[in-house]
């Protein structure tokens, strides 16, 4: 799907929080955006496939969202260290996130 090379992060981060576009949720699976990633995991019409591929993220930020996901239906255990780092559970929206200036 070459049509998202050419949108913007904002557009990305819409497409993953709506979409239930099963191709669309693939590529946005891929990006190396992990903003993009996060609100795709917690998309409520996310297919399962993308929910357990995202739930062996990288980024467990990304991970321990899609695991909250309705339908993820892999489990995985977090360690505690990881869980207790404050960007793993934070829940400000992707679009207006500041990672750089959290007050956290």
């Amino acid at each position: 799907m070459v049509f998202l090379k050419t949108k913007t992060i904002e557009e990305k981060i819409k497409l993953a929080k709506t979409s239930s576009d099963i191709k669309i949720q693939t590529q946005l699976s891929r990006s190396y955006q992990i903003n993009v990633r996060r609100a795709l995991a917690k998309n409520h019409s996310l297919c399962s496939n993308v929910a357990n591929t995202l739930l062996f993220d990288p980024s467990t930020n990304v991970a321990f969202h899609a695991s909250n996901n309705p339908n993820c239906t892999q489990k995985r255990v977090f360690l505690a260290e990881d869980l207790a780092h404050k960007c793993v559970k934070c829940d400000v929206d992707e679009l207006t996130i500041d990672c750089d200036n959290c007050h956290l």
